[in-house]
């Protein structure tokens, strides 16, 4: 029959065990929580690779999208309803897209350049866009073909923006008229284009000024030291043993 003593003992142990348990259960939520901490890491570490979202944007720009709220309250690009937005064509678009594509990828902000190099680097590939669309401009710009032009000509003169008796039995007037509004589109198209320009050739700046003296590679390699030296610290330290060893307490179990 167990007497006073061994009743106290056996309650010493049961709270010594539960004690254990929780922080076993600490210890385990918090090895978890670093492991996806961890497991997280490389995939931070790729998002600061990829630039394919930078690619992205710009691509909705050059088509002239906007970003409107859908139903569910989310920014989502949708095409413009005003053709006024709409900057470059499909082929002026993926003719850039090509270019930036060769500039703005992990070799360039992996790569290890000077000063110098980056400024001559991005002065060059600046007068090349720029002679590229000037050359190409009536290929690459968006505008409304004859038919369009022919639809917003009549359009004017229902509207009486235009004369009726000067064009009334002149062909030859209306196509010249037609063509005149056809070239002031693109004209207005154009008057964003030193702009557009200088928008791209800021972010091949940006780029490369990543790779400045190699500094996104030793950002990743600090990056990659900072997850070695976590993970070196999810082990616990195991308790040392002790010479006091107690059948009813668990912490003294392990030497």
């Amino acid at each position: 029959m167990m007497n006073q003593e061994d009743y106290s003992q056996i309650s010493e142990m049961q709270r010594s065990y539960e004690d254990e348990r929780d922080r076993n259960r600490m210890m385990s939520k918090s090895m978890a929580s670093s492991v996806f901490d961890m497991n997280n890491q490389p995939n931070l570490i790729e998002y600061q690779l990829e630039l394919d979202n930078i690619l992205e944007r710009i691509d909705h720009l050059l088509r002239g999208d906007v970003l409107k709220f859908d139903e569910k309250g989310n920014l989502t690009w949708i095409k413009a309803d005003n053709e006024e937005l709409i900057i470059f064509n499909e082929y002026g678009v993926q003719e850039i897209l090509r270019i930036l594509s060769m500039y703005l990828n992990r070799n360039t902000i992996l790569s290890n350049y000077d000063e110098e190099t980056i400024n001559w680097k991005v002065l060059d590939f600046s007068r090349r866009l720029t002679n590229l669309i000037f050359r190409k401009y009536e290929k690459m710009f968006y505008f409304p073909d004859f038919d369009r032009c022919s639809d917003i000509f009549f359009t004017d003169i229902e509207k009486g923006v235009y004369e009726l008796d000067e064009y009334k039995d002149n062909p030859y007037k209306i196509k010249l008229k037609i063509l005149e509004i056809q070239h002031d589109v693109l004209l207005e198209k154009i008057k964003v284009y030193e702009m557009l320009v200088g928008e791209m050739v800021d972010q091949v700046h940006s780029s490369y000024l990543r790779a400045y003296n190699g500094g996104e590679r030793e950002s990743l390699r600090s990056a990659r030291m900072v997850t070695q030296n976590d993970n070196m610290n999810l082990n616990p330290n195991q308790q040392q043993g002790s010479n006091n060893f107690k059948w009813y307490k668990p912490q003294t179990w392990i030497n």
